[in-house]
């Protein structure tokens, strides 16, 4: 769509603003000082490159229907110059009692069931850009007093690229439940994650069209082998996750968790290693501060010889531009398809100093393995006699500070150190935001 048609778009929303309660509205103004290949400053941000300025702007809005108030519909539409004029968000969702809901469009609602600042979902985290979906759902839906589920079901569409000259698209779904007491927020919560790349067209090994009709998409949810592909296993690249984790509050909240990635299932089947790969994390937060510390391990991947190792997380063929979109990871932004064995702690603290300071500071190590898993021979090992990693060592501080006499303006200084070997990336974006709000 050219930028004309967005705007088109945007200036029709803005029009019939006055008619719907708003929230979350705000136009942001930045600049960057330094370098802006920086890695923090540019990860778990929707997508969106730091260039030298930066223009966003955000409109969301939240009304109920005239006949109906157990009804809600939600827009949203986010405008940035990023990459060139575009939405990053873009639809609406209807959702009712919420508790079921309906959305069609780009909206951003990764990381479930993780604490606000944690460095990211392994599958689906705020790092991408929103993917265009038509998503049906439920959510907290109580089959007793102290259990409840919630559940997705959706596809999206990805881009074509230089290898794909029809657009593959993407199949999520979940299942979650939590169990214990809800009032006291004292539960474990366990849930499955299943994702799946399919479709489109490509030039990669003559595979040509990989299917786009029901039926194929009835294999993809099911992970069968598709009739109309000639692919060896699942129609699809399939991934996902498992989920566990223990939320419970005296005082204050306390949460860990644990997500276990599996890729084409080997690494689901298969608990391999002195140490399973995955995320493991512990947050608290309490009125005044948050801090979120994380483990990341992704070197083992069932082991090095196919099957069942060389799991390959983010890569596949014939899908082989990874678990990307728009070339920004959309699972956790430390792993890519180019270097997928790495092993990293991840500290983040914010507190609030008062009504109008708050602070907040990201640590990040993160070993990167010279070996990472992509293309597999049947029953060919890989050699990690020679398997070395390089650390990487990265740090974000960032102040947000009210304005006194406007308190719709806001204003943020936020500076990240890159550390390579003996190379040193340092940057500094300054901005301010001024947040508003339409009558009824």
């Amino acid at each position: 769509m050219k930028n004309t048609s967005y705007l088109k778009i945007f200036l029709f929303i803005l029009l019939f603003s006055n008619s719907f309660y708003a929230q979350s509205n705000y136009i942001t103004l930045n600049t960057l000082l330094g370098d802006k290949s920086n890695r923090l400053l540019n990860s778990n941000n929707f997508g969106k490159n730091i260039q030298r300025q930066n223009l966003d702007l955000s409109i969301s809005k939240e009304f109920s229907l005239p006949k109906n108030q157990n009804y809600k519909v939600e827009l949203f539409s986010s405008l940035s110059d990023s990459r060139g004029l575009h939405f990053y968000q873009l639809g609406f969702k209807i959702s009712k009692k919420e508790k079921y809901f309906f959305s069609i469009g780009k909206i951003a609602d990764g990381n479930f069931y993780l604490p606000k600042n944690t460095s990211g979902s392994m599958l689906f985290s705020n790092n991408y850009e929103p993917i265009p979906e038509i998503k049906l759902g439920i959510d907290n839906i109580k089959i007793s007093k102290k259990l409840r589920f919630s559940a997705l079901f959706s596809n999206g569409i990805l881009d074509k690229n230089d290898d794909f000259y029809e657009r593959p698209y993407l199949h999520h779904k979940y299942l979650f439940f939590d169990l214990g007491n809800f009032e006291e927020k004292k539960y474990f919560s366990f849930g499955l994650h299943h994702a799946a790349v399919w479709g489109g067209a490509t030039t990669i090994y003559n595979y040509g069209d990989l299917g786009r009709t029901l039926e194929d998409l009835y294999y993809v949810v099911f992970a069968k082998h598709g009739n109309s592909v000639n692919i060896n296993g699942p129609q699809g690249n399939h991934l996902g996750i498992l989920h566990f984790s223990y939320r419970f509050t005296n005082k204050y909240d306390n949460y860990i968790y644990y997500q276990k990635f599996w890729e084409d299932g080997n690494s689901l089947n298969k608990y391999y290693g002195p140490i399973w790969d995955g995320l493991y994390g512990y947050n608290y937060k309490d009125e005044n501060k948050s801090i979120t510390i994380e483990y990341l391990k992704t070197t083992f991947q069932s082991g090095n010889i196919h099957p069942p190792g060389i799991d390959s997380f983010y890569w596949h063929i014939p899908y082989t531009f990874g678990w990307e979109y728009k070339n920004y990871t959309i699972g956790n932004f430390q792993i890519s398809k180019d270097s997928n064995r790495v092993e990293s702690i991840y500290l983040d603290f914010s507190q609030k100093l008062n009504e109008k300071f708050e602070l907040s500071l990201i640590l990040n190590v993160i070993n990167r393995y010279s070996i990472s898993y992509q293309d597999k021979g049947w029953n060919e090992e890989i050699d990690l006699s020679t398997d070395s990693y390089i650390t990487y060592k990265m740090a974000k501080v960032r102040l947000d500070f009210q304005d006194k006499r406007k308190s719709n303006l806001s204003y943020f200084i936020d500076s990240g150190l890159d550390i390579f070997l003996k190379e040193k990336n340092i940057a500094c974006n300054v901005g301010v935001t001024y947040s508003f709000n339409f009558s009824p």
